[in-house]
């Protein structure tokens, strides 16, 4: 998740303070890049991205173009207040769901991505690409009902609610994941499918992208 939308480089076109230049172009990027491999303990994540961040940010625009922020007003209190965390906590995907999105269809990453940060119920990527071997080994073990399935092209993704460090298996938490995958396809409009839909063989933890999706 990106919280300076405009390019910081542009900003080297003006005389950067030394302390407006470090919050523009290292401590923010920094502390994203620490988010986003798990560096700090995810009881943080909230606190940072929700104040710590868009602080830093602010402080350091307005060191770096103080012309522009000549007198706070407010509504600008009030919209950099808008920012502050909710009661909702903010999730994010830790390395190893990462690593296991590697091969699956850009457009379904995307939606995992935002389905993360939008998400009651915190989840993990148990599975993306699978292959022929696993399949057919899945199909002896009556956990799936077909040799061709959508994660044998990387069409789909099984996800786990994590719950209290481990994954639950309970559907209450399906249902939350669920709505914040459909709800993260709908904004990205992005066609998925969810096996908590089918009438037969319910796969509370698998989402894929149609069949016949290029």
């Amino acid at each position: 998740m990106k919280f300076i939308n405009e390019g910081a480089w542009k900003y080297l076109s003006v005389k950067l303070p030394i302390l407006g230049a470090f919050l523009m172009l290292v401590l923010i990027p920094a502390l994203q890049w620490a988010l986003d491999f798990q560096v700090i303990p995810q009881q943080h994540h909230a606190l940072i991205i929700g104040i710590i961040i868009p602080a830093l940010a602010w402080i350091g625009k307005k060191i770096a173009q103080p012309e522009l922020h000549q007198s706070t007003s407010s509504a600008q209190i009030q919209a950099f207040a808008s920012v502050l965390p909710t009661t909702q906590k903010i999730f994010m995907l830790g390395v190893r769901s990462i690593n296991n999105l590697k091969g699956v269809h850009p457009d379904l990453v995307k939606v995992v991505k935002r389905a993360i940060q939008i998400s009651e119920c915190d989840f993990t990527v148990i599975e993306g690409v699978r292959t022929a071997a696993r399949q057919a080994e899945l199909v002896k073990q009556g956990a799936s009902q077909t040799k061709n399935s959508r994660h044998l092209t990387g069409h789909a993704v099984d996800l786990g609610a994590w719950v209290n460090g481990t994954v639950s298996w309970d559907w209450k938490y399906y249902y939350q994941i669920e709505k914040a995958m459909k709800q993260a396809a709908k904004e990205l409009d992005i066609p998925i499918e969810w096996g908590g839909d089918w009438k037969t063989f319910k796969d509370g933890p698998h989402f894929q992208l149609p069949w016949g999706y290029k």
